[in-house]
């Protein structure tokens, strides 16, 4: 899987599947993107999920763009590590959803 995130398989069916961010591979890293999809082994997974912790110990990132717009469940300590300030950039068709969880979770600067 591509990117500086980590991400954990969740559901599996034949050549598709749904996946969850679950951490990220340098924690000195200044930016994540949350990807739509991403493949593995040919199959394509579709992210549907922040796992707890999954930013934890990313104090230098500065932005998040979250571009899947298929994200069902952010746990309530998915964004722990990121400093509050960080810019959040999320899709238009989802800004409803996302910004009352983001801004439950204490995120204010979101950007769409």
């Amino acid at each position: 899987m591509s990117g500086n995130l980590k991400y954990k398989i969740t559901k599996l069916k034949g050549k598709k599947g749904e996946a969850a961010v679950a951490g990220v591979k340098s924690k000195k890293s200044k930016s994540f993107v949350i990807p739509q999809k991403v493949k593995k082994e040919g199959v394509t997974f579709t992210v549907t999920s922040i796992q707890k912790n999954a930013f934890k110990g990313c104090k230098k990132a500065k932005t998040l763009t979250i571009k899947s717009t298929n994200i069902r469940g952010i746990t309530k300590k998915a964004l722990a590590g990121l400093v509050k300030r960080i810019r959040i950039k999320i899709p238009k068709t989802k800004t409803a959803q996302y910004w009352s969880v983001l801004r439950k979770l204490g995120y204010s600067k979101i950007n769409w």
